[in-house]
């Protein structure tokens, strides 16, 4: 993972934080002498990430709803991994980890978005797409 995930998953928590707190979780860069402000640039030029007035950071906020941003995420997934399905349980737990989102809401989206076998495999195509042979 890198730095930048690391301080998006720091901020997707919903809470700003300081640039000494978010710092503090990232012991790649605490311990660096010029830590704080290699964290300073990349906050500033992350287009995701919007400061508040008293030297905190919050995620921008966003125009996709969650079950825009779950399907972006298993899109995503299933372009990482190369095949053309997944078993509902893992996926819907490693998109649950990668969205934040509970395992209950992401499997109901997946199953509502995603062409499936019965509601065991999912496969890597949208159901209002066109079925592939």
């Amino acid at each position: 993972m890198s730095v930048t995930e690391d301080i998006l998953r720091i901020l997707s928590v919903g809470q700003a934080r300081s640039t000494s707190d978010i710092l503090a979780r990232l012991p790649a860069l605490a311990s660096l002498a010029e830590g704080e402000d290699v964290l300073r640039l990349l906050l500033r030029l992350n287009r995701r990430v919007s400061p508040l007035p008293d030297d905190r950071w919050v995620l921008a906020a966003s125009d996709q709803t969650p079950e825009q941003r779950i399907v972006a995420a298993t899109l995503a997934y299933f372009r990482s991994q190369g095949r053309p399905g997944e078993h509902i349980g893992s996926l819907a737990k490693a998109m649950a980890a990668e969205t934040g989102y509970p395992e209950v809401q992401v499997r109901s989206v997946i199953l509502a978005r995603f062409r499936d076998n019965a509601g065991i495999m999912i496969f890597n195509q949208l159901k209002e797409t066109p079925w592939r042979k």
